[in-house]
C-alpha cells in the first residue's frame, strides 16, 4: 500500500476540562501522567473503570499558554482538551464529573472545532501554532493529531483523503480507535493499549490501576487484538494482508469468532474472539493468543437476509510488535482456575 501525505478529519468529538484543578482531576483517572499545560504536545490514553476495564479511548490536549489557538480566548487558563468517540460523548462526561468531588473543574462540549489526523511520511508536515497538536505514536505512520477550528482551512498542500484509507492503516498497524464500551468488561490490553502507550505501566494511584498492574506485571494477557483478513473457504489462505474493498461483504461488529486447533482440546474456552473493526476484507480482531498462534481454522459465521454466511479469517501480527512485545500461545489445555483468576478469561 502506497503511502502518500494526506489528512483525514475524524468523526470525532471535543470536551473541555478547565480550571486550575483540571491536571489533578484527569491524573485522577488517567493511566497516564497529565503533561504541564504549557506542554506543546498531546497524547493518547485511555478512560478505565474503577474495577480497571476499558471504557473509552481518548487524545489529551494541553492548551498551552504559548499557543496560538482561538481556543485560548473562550477556555479559563489551566485548561485540557479531549478527543473521544463522538457517540461517547455524554458517558465519558458523566464519568469524569463522577470523581471531580473536591476538585472543581469544568466539563463541557466543545463545538465549531475539527479534529484531524495529518499523515506525511517523508516529513513532518507544517504545523501552525494556531492549532492544538498531538504526536500519534500508537503505532509507526500513524502521523500527527490536530485540533483546529471548523473554518479554519487546514494544510491546504495536503490531499484530503476518504475515512477508509485511514481506517486501513490503523488495521495494518493494529490500532484500535472507536472501540464500543461493549460490556465494561474489556481488560485494556485486549485491545493493544499498553502495546500503543497508553498505559504508564509503573505508575500508581489512578482509577482501576490495581487491576491494569495484576494483568501487566503478571503477564496474565491471554488476548490481544490482530489485523486479520477474511477469505472463501475456496480461497487460498493469504499470506500477506492486502486491502479489497470488493473483495466480500465482511462480517458484522461484534461477530463471534470460532477456532478449530489442528490438536483439538478437551476442554475449548467459551470465547475465541469476535470481530472488532471492518474494512472491506480486512479488520481487527481481538483474539485469544491460542487461537491466533496456534495452527488451525479460524472462521465466523453470521445470519442475514440471504441465510448464514461463513467467512474464515487469518490473524497477522504487526512488525512493530516484534520489538517490544514477543507472542507465545498460552497451552491450549485449561486447568481449573480461580475465582481470583476469572478477571483474565
Amino acid at each position: 500500500m502506497a503511502l502518500n501525505a494526506c489528512k483525514y478529519r475524524l468523526p470525532r468529538s471535543l470536551l473541555a476540562v478547565e480550571g486550575p484543578k483540571s491536571s489533578t482531576l484527569l491524573n485522577a483517572i488517567l493511566p497516564r501522567r497529565v503533561p504541564p499545560v504549557d506542554d506543546p504536545l498531546g497524547y493518547y490514553t485511555v478512560m478505565l473503570n474503577s474495577q480497571g476495564f476499558f471504557l473509552a479511548d481518548i487524545f489529551v490536549y494541553p492548551v498551552a499558554s504559548t499557543s496560538d489557538s482561538p481556543l485560548k480566548q473562550i477556555l479559563a487558563p489551566n485548561s485540557y482538551l479531549i478527543d473521544c468517540m463522538s457517540t461517547h460523548t455524554d458517558f465519558v462526561i458523566n464519568h469524569m464529573t463522577r470523581y471531580r468531588i473536591g476538585r472543581k473543574p469544568a466539563i463541557r462540549p466543545i463545538d465549531g472545532y475539527a479534529v484531524w489526523n495529518l499523515f506525511s511520511p517523508d516529513s513532518p508536515p507544517p504545523l501552525s501554532n494556531d492549532m492544538l497538536i498531538a504526536l500519534d505514536d500508537r503505532a509507526p505512520d500513524m502521523g500527527y493529531r490536530i485540533v483546529a477550528e471548523n473554518t479554519a482551512e487546514v494544510l491546504p498542500d495536503l490531499r484530503e483523503e476518504a475515512l477508509e484509507s485511514y481506517t486501513v492503516r490503523r488495521i495494518v498497524n493494529g490500532v484500535t480507535e472507536d472501540v464500543p464500551m461493549l460490556d465494561q468488561r474489556t481488560l485494556s490490553s485486549d485491545i493493544n493499549v499498553d502495546l500503543m502507550g497508553g498505559i504508564e505501566p509503573d505508575r500508581g494511584c489512578y482509577l482501576g490501576q490495581e487491576l491494569v498492574t495484576r494483568v501487566l506485571h503478571k503477564n496474565a494477557i491471554k488476548k490481544r487484538t490482530f489485523p486479520v483478513q477474511f477469505y472463501h473457504s475456496n480461497d487460498p489462505q493469504p499470506t500477506n494482508i492486502a486491502f479489497d474493498s470488493q473483495a466480500l461483504i465482511p462480517p458484522p461488529l461484534g461477530t463471534p469468532i470460532q477456532f478449530i486447533p489442528d490438536q483439538p482440546t478437551a476442554r475449548p474456552p467459551k470465547f475465541w474472539g469476535s470481530v472488532l473493526t471492518t474494512a472491506g476484507n480486512i479488520g481487527l480482531a481481538t483474539l485469544r493468543l491460542n487461537a491466533a498462534l496456534t495452527p488451525g481454522k479460524l472462521f465466523c459465521s453470521w445470519d442475514d437476509h440471504t441465510g448464514t454466511n461463513t467467512l474464515l479469517l487469518k490473524p497477522f501480527v504487526p512488525e512493530w510488535w516484534a520489538e517490544i512485545h514477543p507472542l507465545e500461545p498460552t497451552p491450549l489445555t485449561q486447568q481449573p482456575r480461580s475465582s481470583s483468576e476469572s478477571y483474565f478469561e
